[in-house]
């Protein structure tokens, strides 16, 4: 099941949240281990697989965003088995205008 978000464009000040983002993103990425890094790198694989668009990773103080840039299905089977893993293994899928983001919660 994929729930929808709404989002805001940053307008005038899209260079600035860009630039916080990805500050926020280094620092947030030695909150998890190696093995939590790796996990998500490999689901990142697994969604380029389903997925033709850019993968990103985000790292967060309590998860891991990993957000699909745009919604181009490149395999139908693919797709529904990254939705079954993310139903197995508890992952919060949630659509926006910009892509799909799943989100990998710390143990």
């Amino acid at each position: 099941m994929i729930n929808t978000i709404d989002t805001v464009d940053a307008g005038p000040n899209a260079r600035g949240a860009v630039i916080n983002a990805r500050i926020c993103n280094d620092m947030n990425r030695a909150r998890f281990t190696a093995a939590e890094r790796a996990k998500a790198e490999t689901f990142a694989d697994i969604l380029r697989e389903a997925y033709i668009n850019e993968v990103r990773i985000n790292f967060r103080k309590t998860m891991i965003t990993l957000k699909v840039m745009g919604n181009i299905v490149r395999d139908k089977w693919a797709k529904e088995q990254v939705l079954a893993i993310c139903k197995e293994r508890g992952y919060k899928v949630r659509a926006s205008e910009q892509g799909i983001n799943f989100n990998l919660q710390k143990v």
